[in-house]
């Protein structure tokens, strides 16, 4: 049962607002409680990674992940993101041209289906971002990813875990 979902806005991330096309570069969050009868509290939250050089979309999910979120909902995900809700638990629902309030209630419904992590995760290529770079030789799973600050480090044999370099956060 989803009780906290967050929606990636374009603008303001009011309930009037369109859902963002994209995740880790949407201007704002809406962060909605869901209680019995609907939607029971909200609140709107600026998105501080939108504006970063570079993994603005894994440094956005561990913010997002800290509210204590069971879904997401946005235009579109990258993989990094994506790999950061995966490990997170957190269910991803991507609706695009929508407004916020009605994405919201679309989630509430059942009337979307929560997309498949793994499949965002294999058609697109660690690194590529609004750049198009060549992605690096190494997969993301070759990487620990800090949910609290967005570090990525490369994955050493036989290490399960590390602690990040940035912020102390335990990585996996």
């Amino acid at each position: 049962m989803i009780k906290r979902v967050v929606v990636a806005g374009r603008g303001s991330g009011g309930f009037d607002d369109t859902v963002s096309p994209f995740f880790g570069r949407c201007s704002s969050f809406c962060v909605v409680d869901i209680g019995s009868g609907g939607i029971a509290t909200h609140l709107t939250i600026p998105n501080e990674a939108s504006d970063i050089p570079g993994s603005a979309g894994v440094v956005a999910a561990g913010n997002v992940i800290d509210f204590g979120v069971d879904a997401v909902v946005a235009g579109d995900f990258g993989a990094g993101s994506t790999k950061v809700f995966q490990k997170a638990g957190v269910k991803q629902y991507i609706l695009k041209d929508i407004l916020i309030k009605e994405a919201i209630e679309k989630v509430i419904s059942g009337g979307v289906e929560c997309v498949d992590s793994g499949e965002i995760i294999a058609s697109q290529k660690y690194g590529m971002g609004r750049n198009k770079r060549k992605a690096p030789e190494k997969s993301l799973s070759g990487f620990f990813i800090c949910s609290r600050c967005g570090c990525s480090m490369p994955k050493k044999d036989g290490v399960l875990e590390m602690e990040c370099p940035n912020c102390g956060n335990n990585m996996s």
